[in-house]
């Protein structure tokens, strides 16, 4: 049986995903993405454009240089090296396919239907039994990064590979009880944004459809309000995806409506320095706590994290770049994009949503790769428009 060549670098780039439940505690996983990204150069013509790898090297540097001001500790240190292990075969494969991309996104969907199959088995297990503080857990994977990917999964067979909605329903029956055992409001919430975006840009912009969808989406939003007066408080269901802190939380201290309040106020009273280029590359427990013990604590939120450990024209100058190129974008790429700057403000830190580099340079490159060339050229005192 015949492979394609570009669906075999796809199951390798992301076979993490597999690994990860077979072999808990293997290490060199995030190794993987480069032996995929390697085997590019053989399978494909790579033509570097200087413009795109200086974007690549630029986000690198750019993030990195925050080691100097920051207390060199362990998880400093890490950080800064694992940023640039995740990073650049993050964002060096999307742009070197372009085009081919498709072929690949098959592959990398593999490992993820495979975790999607092992994760529905454990469910089936537990649905009856899961509650606040016992949810699914695979391997190495937490419920938060199990929702994500089976919601990552359905949004590709949706947007991006558009199957019949046959296989559509059987994903969907397949998922429900890993996204519910799994019970993360993050991906859920995304992935709401994310199809109402998607419906809302997939028809044409008069004035009659527009009026069409946005009843569309009210009534769908206001039948869901609806439905949700009817879960009873105490369910499963209600604390784990309605509630910002289930009741009988075992991490209550750590939890989102208690970090971010605190993360903010934080911010607001720094040194307008700090507040400016930030405290360095783990600069979070430092400035929660005044200590740097090296413990790998963050806030759960990009943004934040962005904020605390880069500073405010960091932050700005790369939500701009990103939202700049998703507006120019005609890939619905875009929208995985999106759906993975969402769940960032909710959960991990930088290096655990290594997939917003993936999907921001497909997206990039999607856009530079299909707009108009135009080359200037300037001859003895006039400019010509090619």
């Amino acid at each position: 049986m015949y492979i394609n060549p570009l669906v075999t670098s796809g199951i390798v780039f992301n076979s993490p995903y597999l690994l990860g439940v077979v072999f808990p505690d293997a290490s060199g996983l995030s190794l993987l993405p480069w032996i995929a990204l390697f085997s590019l150069f053989y399978l494909v013509e790579v033509k570097f454009r200087a413009g795109h790898i200086a974007a690549i090297f630029f986000v690198v540097i750019f993030y990195n240089i925050g080691i100097v001001s920051s207390d060199l500790n362990q998880y400093s240190i890490y950080k800064t090296q694992m940023f640039i292990v995740k990073a650049i075969p993050m964002m060096l494969v999307p742009y070197i396919l372009r085009g081919k991309l498709t072929k690949f996104l098959i592959g990398y969907s593999i490992p993820m239907a495979g975790l999607l199959i092992i994760s529905a088995v454990g469910s089936l297990s537990m649905v009856s039994t899961v509650n606040v503080n016992d949810r699914l857990e695979i391997g190495v994977f937490n419920p938060i990064w199990i929702s994500r990917s089976t919601i990552e999964l359905f949004i590709l067979a949706a947007i991006i590979f558009r199957l019949k909605i046959i296989y559509l329903i059987i994903i969907s029956i397949v998922a429900l009880p890993v996204i519910y055992t799994a019970g993360s409001k993050g991906p859920v919430v995304s992935a709401i944004v994310v199809f109402m975006l998607w419906y809302y840009s997939k028809y044409g912009e008069n004035a009659i459809q527009r009026a069409g969808k946005l009843f569309v989406i009210c009534f769908i939003l206001s039948a869901s309000v609806w439905a949700l007066s009817f879960i009873d408080a105490e369910s499963y269901l209600y604390q784990r995806f309605l509630l910002q802190i289930p009741d009988g939380s075992e991490s209550l201290s750590e939890s989102r409506g208690v970090v971010w309040p605190l993360a903010i106020d934080r911010i607001l009273n720094q040194d307008f320095l700090n507040m400016l280029f930030g405290n360095g590359i783990g600069g979070y427990e430092k400035l929660l706590t005044g200590t740097s013990s090296g413990e790998r604590i963050y806030p759960h939120n990009i943004i934040l994290e962005l904020l605390i450990e880069n500073g405010l024209f960091a932050t700005v100058g790369l939500l701009t770049m990103a939202l700049y190129a998703y507006k120019k974008s005609a890939s619905p790429l875009k929208y995985i994009f999106i759906f993975y700057l969402i769940n960032a403000q909710f959960s991990g830190d930088i290096l655990l949503n290594e997939y917003l580099f993936f999907y921001a340079a497909a997206m990039v490159s999607h856009y530079t790769s299909n707009r108009p060339k135009s080359i200037i050229q300037r001859q003895e005192g006039f400019t010509q428009k090619i």
